[in-house]
């Protein structure tokens, strides 16, 4: 007959002393989840001045009163002279943009369609750029922003003005007889850097007041990185 164990019959076994000294785990901390990215915004914030700029300033009414204005600055030697250079530099950025519902004369279409194809390249690869520039897996921080919004501004500009220059070379039925094409060229590609850099400060100025886009799924502040 086995002995009677220790403690009398009717209580439990005691239990070993590894189990008794070692306490039970926590619960581990409940994982937050990242809140859900906002879905990707066809035209950014950034764009939107520019689609405004287009409609206000590139009308023909408009165009008419900065053409006015271009001509009523002062003009010559002195700090009079390069205010009124620096003024008609920035009225021929704001008003490179044009676009008209219809030409003139008939002799104009070729180029009226290249003045409008010009206008909507330049509203078109602008927003894709800026869309590219707004995108988590890009986003240049705040320092950077400007200088890549006013670069992609710019080059929006110089591949508009070329496919307005080769639009109205495929259309033109006699307009272009006796034109140099590379000064027409060169002129179309001065003009798209004067609008390029005006909009473009415009652009950048609109960029930099809100805060930027995503990156590494923090959302970046106004005063940092973006």
């Amino acid at each position: 007959m086995p002995p009677p164990r220790p403690g009398g019959a009717g209580e439990p076994p005691a239990p070993a002393p590894g189990v008794a000294a070692r306490a039970l785990d926590p619960l581990p901390a409940r994982i937050a989840l990242p809140p859900p990215e906002r879905p990707h915004r066809r035209v950014p914030p950034e764009a939107r001045p520019l689609l405004w700029l287009v409609l206000l300033v590139g009308n023909p009414w408009a165009a008419r009163l900065i053409i006015e204005w271009r001509y009523r600055l002062p003009r010559g030697d002195g700090p009079a002279g390069l205010m009124g250079a620096l003024g008609e530099a920035t009225l021929a950025g704001l008003g490179w943009p044009r676009w008209d519902v219809r030409p003139l004369r008939a002799d104009h279409v070729a180029w009226w369609l290249a003045e409008n194809a010009r206008t909507v390249l330049f509203v078109v690869i602008a927003v894709a750029l800026l869309r590219r520039l707004a995108t988590p897996a890009f986003a240049p921080r705040r320092t950077h922003r400007v200088l890549a919004v006013i670069g992609a501004s710019v080059t929006a500009a110089v591949l508009a003005a070329v496919g307005g220059v080769t639009t109205h070379v495929l259309t033109d039925s006699g307009m272009l007889r006796g034109v140099d094409l590379t000064s027409a060229v060169l002129g179309a590609i001065s003009g798209a850097l004067y609008c390029g850099f005006v909009v473009g400060v415009l652009l950048a100025w609109a960029a930099v007041r809100g805060p930027g886009p995503r990156r590494g799924g923090f959302p970046a502040t106004r005063h940092g990185g973006g």
